[in-house]
């Protein structure tokens, strides 16, 4: 679309103060511009990678692809190398600079983005030469383009590096030609304030769960010692020594052989499982996935005994689940079934915090049924493993509301992100 549309006005029956224009973009207000990145550009360059340091003071830290994760930093693992200080000048990154990751031996990361801020820039990193830097002019104002190019921008310049054979790398030429609705300043810096007012929120979520699960952490270390009594309430001659650590005297040490009758993935007819073959009902499909806590899809083919546990046995090596729910059965897989009744919770949440097991000589490590059955775990009173269970349950549901606190944080943020951009949504106009 040739660029004389951009001045081809329409009515917009939901916006009777401003006129709204057709451009290459879509509808945009008439105070809205269209322009090609390139025109925005102060700097767009790559970085460099230096030399191996001899002494910490020729230390200077460089940013790679692995320091970006979903828009935002990741400060750990940060490379240091030697670099000149005439070098250093020209690579320095400052607030406002935008990273580009442009080239990357795997697709995930090519064209993942982020915003330098003030604490990236008073750390006085450098970049490497797989990342590119868009510095704008004082026609924009830096963090509004940065939200755009993480979305828009992001897609065009995925769709400009692939081609027929896969994906290639990006080049300087790619981040020239990025289609940009520019409003006037003041809006721009409106809708980046909203954008990062939503981003905060959802990084202060993120901050709090973690937050709980360092307490779900700490909170199974001591239960596991001490039980339910409160710090102090024991003294050391109320706990005793055992292969896996101090407990209290009243609890035994037990293998999960005793415990539980044990199965391999192939072991399912055992189990007398059976297939069902129904419509109205499917059962989850058990994977070797613990952030989605073991769930990726549905399936009717096999059901579980109810309270018992599953395994992995590759992996997330040793992660075991609790089944309230019956799942379908795979082959590297540990199912274990107790013998008498006991509460699940308190032994997977044992397991998998405490399990640790040597595979030495093995170059694909794998948990089988001798090493999982001659595991020992804690086994106190069940009134006890009630307890323990009903606590560490009401960090899980704290954490779970989080979670769901957090998903409805993102999916306002893109809400507002998309419809801010195409100026469905307005947050100021001239004059405003």
């Amino acid at each position: 679309m040739k660029s004389k549309n951009r001045n081809s006005k329409i009515e917009n029956p939901n916006s009777p103060i401003e006129n709204y224009k057709l451009t290459e973009l879509g509808e945009l207000p008439e105070s809205w511009e269209v322009v090609f990145s390139k025109d925005l550009l102060a700097l767009n360059d790559s970085g460099i990678w230096g030399e191996n340091y001899s002494t910490l003071d020729e230390a200077i830290e460089v940013l790679r692809s692995t320091n970006i994760q979903e828009n935002n930093w990741v400060l750990k693992d940060i490379a240091k190398r030697k670099i000149k200080l005439e070098q250093f000048k020209r690579y320095r990154l400052i607030e406002g600079d935008i990273l580009f990751v442009k080239s990357s031996g795997s697709k995930e990361h090519i064209g993942k983005c982020a915003y330098v801020t003030k604490e990236i820039e008073y750390r006085k990193c450098i970049f490497s030469n797989f990342m590119q830097r868009l510095r704008f002019n004082s026609k924009v104002f830096p963090k509004y383009c940065f939200y755009y190019f993480s979305e828009f921008g992001k897609k065009e310049l995925l769709s400009a590096s692939t081609t027929t054979t896969g994906l290639r790398n990006l080049k300087k030429g790619d981040f020239e030609n990025i289609l940009i609705p520019l409003p006037p300043l003041p809006e721009q810096k409106k809708i980046a304030y909203v954008l990062s007012t939503a981003q905060e929120a959802q990084e202060k979520t993120e901050k709090y769960i973690q937050a709980l699960k360092e307490l779900k952490k700490s909170t199974m270390k001591h239960l596991f010692t001490y039980g339910v009594n409160r710090v102090g309430e024991l003294g050391v001659d109320e706990l005793k020594d055992t292969e896996i650590g101090k407990i209290p005297k009243e609890w035994k040490v037990v293998r999960l052989e005793e415990v539980f009758d044990i199965y391999a993935g192939g072991d399912v007819t055992k189990l007398n499982f059976y297939p069902v073959k129904t419509e109205k009902f499917k059962y989850p499909i058990f994977s070797n996935s613990k952030e989605k806590n073991g769930l990726y899809g549905f399936s009717d083919t096999y059901k579980f005994p109810e309270n018992s546990i599953t395994i992995t046995g590759r992996g997330h090596l040793g992660y075991a689940v609790p089944r309230f729910e019956k799942f379908n059965a795979i082959i590297r897989l540990l199912v274990l079934v107790p013998r008498f009744e006991i509460k699940i919770k308190f032994i997977a949440e044992f397991i998998n915090e405490n399990i640790k097991i040597n595979f030495e000589g093995s170059s694909i490590p794998q948990l089988t049924k001798p090493k999982i059955s001659k595991y020992s775990i804690p086994l106190p009173p069940l009134p006890v493993q009630e307890r323990i269970a009903s606590i560490l349950s009401t960090i899980d549901e704290a954490i779970e509301a989080a979670e769901k606190k957090k998903k409805a944080l993102k999916e306002l943020f893109n809400s507002l992100l998309k419809n801010l951009m195409t100026a469905r949504i307005r947050v100021g106009r001239v004059g405003s």
